[in-house]
């Protein structure tokens, strides 16, 4: 239990960490340098704390797949025309459930 447990901190802390980042860009894209600054903080501190939480659960890296790999900030996502999501959506290679 307690294993497993650890395995979803981990995964939560990698998506808060690939999240901040996604949030970052669409702040620099902004020109919120400010925001892009705390979040650039908050990205590293959420990576340092999966890091110290990976090699004490043994998680292997097939056992964080689960854990979606690309983030696009909603905020710039919401900036998008039709044709752009179209293209974004392609790119991303998203399958409809």
């Amino acid at each position: 239990m307690e294993k497993e447990l650890e395995m979803v901190r981990y995964q939560r802390l990698l998506l808060l960490a690939g999240s901040a980042t996604a949030e970052r860009s669409a702040a620099i894209e902004l020109g919120d340098l400010q925001e892009a600054d705390i979040l650039l903080k908050e990205a590293e501190a959420a990576d340092s704390e999966a890091r110290k939480i990976q090699p004490s659960s043994e998680v292997k890296e097939e056992e964080s797949d689960t854990v979606p790999k690309p983030f696009i900030s909603m905020e710039l996502v919401a900036t998008l025309d039709k044709n752009q999501l179209a293209e974004l959506a392609a790119s991303t290679q998203m399958a409809a459930p």
